[in-house]
Formats: structure tokens, sequence, C-alpha cells
């Protein structure tokens, strides 16, 4: 229902991405207690007191950006709109990138603040398309990526505000002084590309 209320309802995001939901049912299938528990806490799929870091979350793993095929990270989307924290990822550095695989295809990437407006242009076609972590979230494996695909244009789709404003600016500035072409796809004020495209058609965006 949470997904329907975004727009992200195609079969083939939530299979190609294997978007779940953490409902706290991984207690059921656990033993009480031993190795799988300590090491599941550790991570930090579990906290100190055994419950999921991720419940009540969408939640999108997220892999290693040179193809391994890893999972190193994983980022949780609260479906509750009176929850203190909208977004959770693991304890300690950010790890990875979000569709690393088709970033990785293509020398032009679309590059949004959050995950769930990088599946939503992935939705709309933008296949292309990965995702900061939040506005001051971009990572030395982006850049890696980046380095390592021969990237040569970025688009920054931000999100309609003054912190997406000043983050696209920061970001242009960073990556021209690398030498990629950069263009910032600007946004109506208070939307995000799930917002908007949402209530506009793919060509609206185009």
């Amino acid at each position: 229902a949470y997904l329907k209320e975004r727009s992200l309802t195609d079969p083939a995001l939530l299979e190609t991405f294997r978007v779940g939901y953490a409902n706290e049912s991984i207690k059921d299938a656990l033993p009480p207690d031993g190795d799988l528990l300590d090491d599941l806490k550790a991570i930090g799929i579990l906290d100190a007191k055994g419950r999921e870091h991720f419940r009540d979350c969408i939640v999108f793993p997220i892999y290693e950006s040179n193809g391994t095929g890893n999972v190193v990270g994983m980022y949780g989307r609260k479906i509750h709109p009176n929850s203190k924290v909208r977004h959770l990822y693991l304890p300690g550095p950010h790890a990875g990138v979000f569709n690393h695989v088709c970033a990785r295809s293509s020398k032009t990437l679309l590059l949004t603040e959050g995950i769930l407006d990088a599946a939503t242009l992935w939705q709309a076609g933008y296949k292309n398309t990965t995702a900061l972590y939040g506005t001051n979230g971009l990572t030395d494996d982006h850049l890696k990526l980046f380095e390592q695909n021969q990237t040569e244009t970025v688009f920054l789709v931000m999100d309609g505000d003054d912190a997406g404003r000043r983050a696209a600016a920061r970001l242009a500035e960073k990556f021209q002084a690398t030498g990629l072409e950069v263009f910032t796809v600007t946004m109506p004020e208070g939307e995000d590309p799930n917002a908007f495209l949402a209530a506009h058609t793919v060509e609206d965006f185009e």
C-alpha cells in the first residue's frame, strides 16, 4: 500500500532491486541464541535487544559498486508518516552504490538525493540512475564508480527546495572540477522526482 501510494508498483522494479519489507517476522525464523543472532546484531540487522533495525521499513539492499554482487549496505524507508526517523541505514559508513549495474552501463548518469527517487526514475525508463545518501551523501564509492565507468555526463536531479538547490550547486562545482559535464534538472518548488512523476508524465520530465 505504501509503495502504491508512492507510485512504485512495477513488478520488475521490486524484483530487480529485491525490495522487501521488515515486519519483525525475522525473529520467528531465527534460533533464540547462537552465532547467527550475534552476527546479525554485529551487522546491525538486529539491535541489542534483538529487534529488527529496519522494522516497519520498505528495504532496499545496496551492493558493492565493483560488480561482485555482494550486499554491503541497506536502506530502509519507514512507511508510517508519524515516524520520527524516516530514513534508516545500517550502522557505520555508507557503503555501495544503488543500481550499480545499470549505472556502470552508461557514460551518462542521473543522480538523485535518495533511493526512492532513483527507483522512480528507473521505473520511468531512466535505467542509468543512481542515488546519493541525502544531500551530503556523496561517497568515495560513487566517485570510484564514475572513474571506473569513465562517466562523462551527470544530470543532477535534486529536490525542489533550498537544500536540493544548494546540493546541486555544490556537486556541480565538484564534478566539473574533475572534468565531468554537468546539468542540473530543476524540480518545481517543493517537489522531488517521485512526487513529480506521480503527478506528471515521463514526457513532462523529459
